[in-house]
């Protein structure tokens, strides 16, 4: 139920792929799986996610009744990042620069790793 955030991650991994994820490249091998599992658990161990107990689950029909709130970069001072659509999905707030610095690296740094792993699962 969570495509737009799913849709986004395995992007992420896609771009560094250069190519579409294989599901096999996943399945077929423990630290590619490993890893992305890593990725997906985001979802639950998200460490800048908003007090006020939402983001956890998901409304997952298509009328918008319940949509995500944007992100208030203003906060943190700073415009909207690369990342908004996850760190969206991820019902994220933050209260410094260095907090959105931080979220990024996490982010690239799980990408990294999974493509790398998955990378050379397909070999």
């Amino acid at each position: 139920t969570e495509t737009t955030l799913l849709e986004a991650l395995v992007s992420e991994v896609e771009k560094r792929l250069d190519a579409p994820l294989p599901l096999r490249g996943v399945l077929d091998n423990p630290e590619a799986s490993r890893v992305m599992r890593n990725l997906l658990f985001l979802k639950i161990r998200w460490p800048y996610r908003q007090d006020n107990g939402k983001g956890l689950c998901n409304y997952f029909f298509s009328d918008r009744s319940y949509g995500k709130e944007p992100v208030d970069y203003k906060a943190a001072g700073r415009q909207p990042v690369d990342y908004d659509v996850i760190f969206t999905e991820l019902a994220s707030r933050f209260q410094s620069v260095d907090e959105v610095r931080g979220a990024r690296q996490r982010l690239e740094l799980l990408f990294q790793q999974a493509a790398g792993a998955v990378g050379q699962a397909s070999l």
